[in-house]
């Protein structure tokens, strides 16, 4: 018994392992401190025999809890929370779930209707199960949850196991979980889009300010703390100096001290404080000990404000100067050339650039000049896709600078004159990534500059 406890217990910290190097961007070298005491890259993590972490940099992936194959996320909770489990702390743990991969360094996507605890009646490929099982009340007023056995293909190996669940009408949500779901849900939307911190936007700067404290082998069993730590390395976020976000999956509240965060202010973020959730507002923080205390099944995100006084930054880094890309032209042929100039970096910075989506990584970037800018050309392949692309430029210190440019078939713009004398540069303003498991990965094309 004792033994089996202790594989169940190894079991669920390599599983926090894998979540935890999800939330930080799936980096290969992303290195941390792992379930059983050793400080491990992402690469040397495994995940069915693979390297769990491979990605370069962190929008490399796409992460999810739930997409269109395999049962919804509501329907995997069915099957994995204990059959008493209320349906109050059902909905808890759908948005708990939802946090791993919305909160995380990476972008991420939401199956349809997963804020609405989507239910297929426990259908593990609905693919053609038709309207009767994929349907969705999109006014939140009734689940599908209990429609009928699902068909035999994929699921008749589980009927048994399914019937007395989809019969059990204390586990179909009502109208008001499915409001009490959603709600919760777009509060994490809103908690993504006001913390710029969750979305650094390159390796090097998730290395230097991502950490997961208290982990290690007396690490508490469902629970992850998260540190953000803006006043380490450059000033990514001019609003704050961290965020710390706590995930309690466990079925009572925790408390987490953070000796290093001692005395420093940490608050619910706005989006939580003013959210929809009464039970996250019951979240505390103790400034003098750097202690957090987090209900059951619960996501708390903390943040730690700006001094107006303040002096971000380590020394000689930038501080926060906004750098800018700008682009000569908008538009661009199969086979021609685009000139790019970066401006407002340090001198000596060293660029890194990617053409999306197929991706095309441009090589022999020079760094910055003395007075912090950087030109280069980009040449378009002939069999480059036609259409929108985006031109993403990162440094190890700098959130993204991110730009448009529209690929057209050969001849084109020579034959329409352009359409526009697009001949004036476009500036854009140092944007960050939105968007934190789809592990996608592709091949990649390498293009030298002029």
């Amino acid at each position: 018994m004792i033994g089996q406890q202790r594989k169940q217990l190894a079991a669920l910290g390599h599983a926090t392992d894998l979540v935890k190097l999800g939330l930080a961007g799936n980096l290969r070298t992303f290195s941390f401190l792992t379930s059983d005491g050793t400080e491990k890259t992402g690469a040397e993590v495994d995940y069915n025999g693979q390297h769990a972490g491979y990605a370069d940099q962190p929008d490399e992936n796409v992460n999810y809890v739930d997409a269109h194959d395999n049962e919804t996320l509501y329907d995997l909770s069915v099957f994995k929370l204990p059959v008493g489990t209320s349906m109050a702390d059902r909905v808890r743990m759908n948005t708990l779930e939802l946090a791993t991969a919305t909160l995380s360094q990476s972008p991420s996507f939401w199956h349809a209707g997963t804020e609405l605890l989507r239910s297929k009646s426990l259908d593990r490929n609905s693919y053609d199960s038709g309207d009767w099982f994929n349907r969705i009340d999109w006014t939140g007023q009734e689940s599908t949850f209990g429609s009928g056995l699902p068909m035999a293909a994929d699921n008749e190996g589980k009927w048994a196991i399914m019937t007395p669940l989809l019969s059990d009408p204390a586990l179909k949500p009502q109208a008001s979980d499915i409001t009490a779901a959603e709600g919760s849900a777009l509060d994490l939307l809103r908690v993504r889009s006001e913390v710029g911190l969750l979305r650094l936007g390159s390796a090097g700067a998730i290395e230097k300010k991502v950490t997961f404290p208290n982990g290690g082998t007396d690490a508490a069993a469902g629970v992850i703390v998260m540190q953000i730590d803006d006043t380490v390395g450059a000033d990514i976020d001019p609003e704050l100096d961290g965020a710390l976000v706590v995930f309690n999956a466990s079925p009572e509240a925790v408390t987490q001290t953070v000796v290093d965060l001692a005395g420093r202010e940490f608050a619910l973020t706005p989006a939580q404080a003013n959210g929809s959730d009464a039970v996250v507002k019951t979240t505390t923080w103790n400034a003098e000990s750097g202690t957090v205390s987090v209900p059951a099944r619960t996501v708390a995100v903390l943040v730690d404000a700006q001094d107006e006084q303040g002096e971000p930054g380590g020394p000689g880094e930038s501080g926060g100067d906004q750098a800018k890309l700008s682009l000569s032209d908008l538009k661009v042929e199969q086979g021609g050339t685009v000139t790019v100039t970066v401006s407002g970096l340090d001198a000596g910075e060293q660029l890194a650039a990617t053409l999306h989506s197929d991706p095309l990584v441009i090589a022999g970037i020079p760094a910055a000049d003395a007075q912090g800018m950087v030109r280069f050309a980009v040449h378009v392949p002939a069999d480059f896709g036609i259409g929108l692309h985006t031109l993403v430029v990162t440094t190890d210190t700098r959130a993204p600078l991110r730009a448009t440019l529209t690929v057209v078939a050969a001849g084109d713009l020579a034959t329409t004159g352009g359409s526009f004398p697009w001949g004036f540069w476009v500036t854009i303003a140092l944007l960050l990534l939105v968007g934190g498991a789809i592990s996608v990965r592709r091949r990649r094309q390498v293009v030298t500059t002029a």
